[in-house]
């Protein structure tokens, strides 16, 4: 009798195990990226309005930089702040990227936009 409860406990745990590793179906999920803006990143309409949607509350004067309308550009108009040699190096794009450290987090698109205003030349436009 022995003999048969561990061969009928060897076969629940094959029958288990077989329906939790094959019932698992997962699914890559691609996510869509968001297409490059045509024409010139204009700072003043399209760049800005993401500064003061996402950094303001602690950018008037936190470390010295003021993102606040009238005082972004000037403030970031800087080799610290800006990399015109590698864009995507640039502290502005990098910082709040999504795979950034900073707590305020730049969609895909408004980090495409970006990225794209500072390889257009970062113009105060």
């Amino acid at each position: 009798m022995k003999s048969n409860r561990g061969v009928k406990s060897v076969i629940v745990s094959l029958l288990l195990y077989l329906a939790f590793t094959t019932s698992c179906y997962y699914e890559t999920i691609t996510p869509e990226l968001p297409e490059p803006p045509e024409g010139d990143v204009s700072f003043a309409t399209e760049i800005q309005p993401i500064f003061t949607a996402k950094c303001i509350s602690c950018h008037p004067t936190m470390g010295g930089l003021d993102l606040t309308e009238g005082n972004a550009y000037s403030n970031i108009n800087d080799p610290k702040y800006i990399n015109s040699t590698t864009p995507a190096e640039s502290l502005i794009y990098t910082k709040a990227d999504a795979s950034g450290s900073h707590p305020a987090k730049y969609t895909a698109a408004e980090s495409l936009l970006l990225l794209t205003w500072i390889e257009q030349g970062a113009n105060n436009n």
